[in-house]
């Protein structure tokens, strides 16, 4: 009989064993375009949730600037090699950009920090060719991207938020420690599971906003090895 064709190993895709890996109290940021209208009004509020946690960002024509937060100010830089080159040290990046701008700047990211974990891309409509070019140079450098057009992600029990809005103008309230891990292609409606679960007693533990593009970067099926795994 002829030999039946070995199933794909999905295995050797998956870089996040567990969903208490994708936002913790270690992780350390960078923002590109931080003085963007979206990011500077949601970045204060997922620094001061998180504990402090963006390092640096970055907006061309810019560095020295600092975007005020209520822990203090976050320093802006031309770019991310000027960033690292003051001493600055993160392993996540979160991307504001405009559309044709996100496959370089995600590239950046990965070409000068070789300490680079994840990748958040708040961005909508990433042309897909660009973003298939994303998924394969990210996948080479084990870097795991989310998004785009998300909202990031964000943990109850480590007090951590990546990215963008999830939980709104007062993560503290929305989220709330408890046993379910929540997975929606709208970050709104990721919010909202939230503080429907909240009301009715539950709380959460990880909750992701995988985005609306045709491209999705984190896939149910990678998101439900690391549920699997999660103790």
């Amino acid at each position: 009989m002829p030999k039946q064709a070995a199933k794909p190993q999905f295995t050797d895709v998956f870089l996040i064993e567990s969903l208490d890996q994708i936002a913790t109290a270690k992780d350390r940021v960078c923002v590109l375009n931080i003085l963007g209208k979206e990011s500077r009004g949601v970045i204060p509020t997922s620094h001061a949730y998180s504990g402090g946690n963006v390092v640096f960002g970055t907006a061309p024509g810019k560095r020295g600037d600092v975007l005020a937060t209520p822990l203090g100010g976050i320093p802006v830089y031309n770019n991310v090699r000027e960033g690292m080159a003051d001493g600055h040290k993160f392993n996540v990046g979160v991307v504001y950009l405009p559309p044709a701008a996100v496959r370089d700047g995600v590239f950046e990211f990965i070409r000068v920090n070789n300490a680079l974990e994840k990748v958040m891309i708040l961005t909508e409509k990433v042309p897909v060719h660009d973003a298939r070019e994303i998924r394969a140079f990210a996948l080479a450098r084990n870097v795991q991207v989310f998004g785009a057009n998300c909202l990031g992600v964000a943990d109850a029990w480590n007090h951590v938020r990546l990215g963008g809005a999830l939980g709104g103008d007062a993560p503290e309230e929305t989220l709330r420690k408890g046993s379910v891990a929540v997975y929606s292609n709208s970050g709104n409606f990721t919010t909202t599971i939230a503080s429907y679960l909240k009301t009715a007693g539950w709380g959460t533990t990880t909750c992701i906003s995988s985005g609306k593009d045709l491209y999705i970067f984190f896939s149910p099926v990678e998101f439900a090895h690391a549920l699997s795994n999660d103790k």
